[in-house]
């Protein structure tokens, strides 16, 4: 191979390079909207245990909201969902609605029923997230918009009964946060690719180089 040749096999290993180089630090840039909204909702059954399963109605958002939903349209409605009975560890939630968008993630926490207090003033918790994946639906401010990493966060809250009573009212509401693209691949995965693309390239110059230096470097001439 002449001088040439090994010179542009080196370039295009130096072409090689920086493409790897330059996907690896754009993954680290990668667009990352964040944001929440909260909303509101009607729990059904609307009286008894926290740990029971309930259906979750008439999600309408309210104006805590905060990042890329800073100023949304209060009272828009979202879709009605199940919860499972305590624990609900592992289920799946998914809340669908062609305007504000498609949630689908797996329970990751259930406190199940609690108390901090006693007597008829204290207030009976429960607390459950869910990790999983936010698609917008056609409104207009998520014009653009891709699937995102998303959570949901619901409380659900009722007070202490009076003795010979029956239960109080419970009352429910639910956050969700977005904090990802969920388009973009894992920066591990980014990184494992950017290596590979590099180790590849350096390995391609040196087995260039070492199949070139017989033709360079020329052995002694014979006297003879």
């Amino acid at each position: 191979m002449c001088s040439s040749d090994l010179w542009i096999h080196v370039m295009l290993a130096r072409i090689i390079l920086t493409a790897a180089i330059t996907l690896l630090c754009n993954s680290a840039y990668a667009e990352y909207i964040l944001g929440s909204v909260g909303f509101t909702t009607n729990v059904s059954p609307g009286t008894g245990n926290l740990n029971q399963a309930m259906t979750f109605l008439n999600l309408q958002s309210t104006t805590s909201t905060s990042g890329f939903f800073a100023g949304f349209s209060p009272g828009t409605g979202w879709g009605n969902f199940t919860l499972n009975a305590n624990s609900s560890m592992s289920s799946v939630v998914s809340i669908n609605d062609p305007s504000f968008g498609n949630f689908s993630g797996t329970v990751v926490t259930d406190t199940g029923e609690y108390s901090l207090g006693t007597g008829f003033a204290s207030a009976f918790n429960r607390y459950v997230t869910v990790q999983g994946q936010w698609t917008p639906g056609t409104q207009t401010a998520f014009a653009g918009v891709g699937a995102r990493l998303a959570a949901i966060t619901i409380t659900l809250t009722r007070n202490a009964p009076p003795s010979g009573t029956g239960g109080t009212a419970i009352s429910g509401a639910l956050t969700l946060q977005t904090y990802g693209n969920a388009a973009v691949p894992e920066p591990s995965s980014m990184i494992f690719a950017g290596l590979s693309a590099a180790i590849g390239a350096f390995t391609f110059i040196r087995r260039r180089v070492r199949q070139t230096m017989p033709s360079v470097i020329s052995p002694p001439q014979s006297l003879d």
